[in-house]
């Protein structure tokens, strides 16, 4: 990990990320390792624009440290780390939540360190603040253009509302069971992307997680899963898991060596049994016997 830290401080992000892969069984065994393997993996990701998996690292680190500890500082590089990409990616509305909590954060660990030689430099600040500012104004633009979209829509719907003769209830009804074109061809464009990333292996993921990924609404994106997937956003999460462990125990030799609790657990699962029903369920096979089926020896098993 030193020699990784020597490296990433280099910013050597493509060299980092190799050791990181190189080692990646084995910061695995110590725990106490993982905070900062994610949390270096996450920026290094980002630098290198594989914006996805830098995201899905992010929530990692997250998920498992980032409320444990409110002396930990590298919570705030993993806020500041999600505002850029959302940042990059354009979504504004994440871009200024997580700029907002990379200051508040920064605000917290120095008034719990302010006797302590433990301080972000202020250069650093400086470039919370200027991304903070910078979001800032952009949203209040982005916000002005919403209301003005919002509006319209609202008087084009009373407009049609009344010519039509139509009760609010008979509208709201049609519009769950679809939605319109535009929204819906953003969304099935969105899933495309999201179904190639590795954001679906976080086992706290959500349909909420997943519509603000997608910048927009659970309702519209269950309707679309629903309507154009033919499962619900379960069976669709589900689906995509297997999927992945399938494609990486065919190419993966050492993973093929994990435990089904481990593997489990590295798509999401917390529990072995909960993914061996559902592996069996749309495999046919238990996990053990795909292996087997693969022409791997299932004999040593790693923990």
């Amino acid at each position: 990990m030193r020699q990784v830290n020597i490296i990433f401080e280099r910013k050597d992000y493509d060299l980092a990320l190799f050791y990181l892969k190189r080692y990646d069984s084995l910061f695995r065994r110590f725990h106490d390792h993982m905070s900062v393997y994610h949390l270096i993996k996450a920026i290094c990701l980002r630098h290198e624009k594989r914006y996805d998996s830098a995201v899905h690292h992010s929530y990692k680190y997250l998920n498992q440290f980032g409320d444990k500890n409110s002396y930990n500082t590298n919570t705030i590089y993993i806020f500041d780390n999600l505002a850029n990409i959302y940042y990059s990616k354009n979504k504004s509305d994440s871009a200024l939540k997580y700029s907002n909590l990379t200051l508040e954060k920064y605000k917290e660990v120095e008034k719990e360190k302010r006797n302590t030689s433990i301080k972000i430099h202020a250069i650093e600040l400086e470039e919370f603040k200027k991304l903070n500012q910078k979001l800032i104004q952009e949203n209040e633009k982005s916000n002005i253009s919403k209301y003005i979209i919002i509006f319209s829509s609202i008087f084009i719907f009373i407009v049609l509302l009344l010519s039509k003769g139509k009760k609010l209830k008979s509208y709201t009804d049609s519009k769950k069971r679809d939605v319109d074109n535009i929204t819906k061809a953003k969304i099935l464009k969105g899933l495309s992307d999201f179904e190639v990333s590795e954001l679906f292996l976080d086992s706290n993921f959500t349909i909420n997680s997943l519509a603000e990924y997608l910048e927009t609404n659970s309702t519209y994106l269950s309707i679309v899963i629903n309507n154009n997937k033919e499962k619900s956003f379960k069976q669709y999460i589900a689906e995509l898991r297997i999927n992945y462990v399938i494609e990486r125990l065919k190419k993966d030799r050492k993973f093929t060596k994990y435990s089904i609790a481990a593997i489990a657990d590295e798509v999401g699962y917390t529990n072995a049994s909960s993914f061996t029903r559902v592996f069996k369920k749309q495999t046919g096979k238990t996990p053990s016997e795909f292996i087997k089926s693969i022409g791997v020896n299932t004999s040593s098993r790693l923990p």
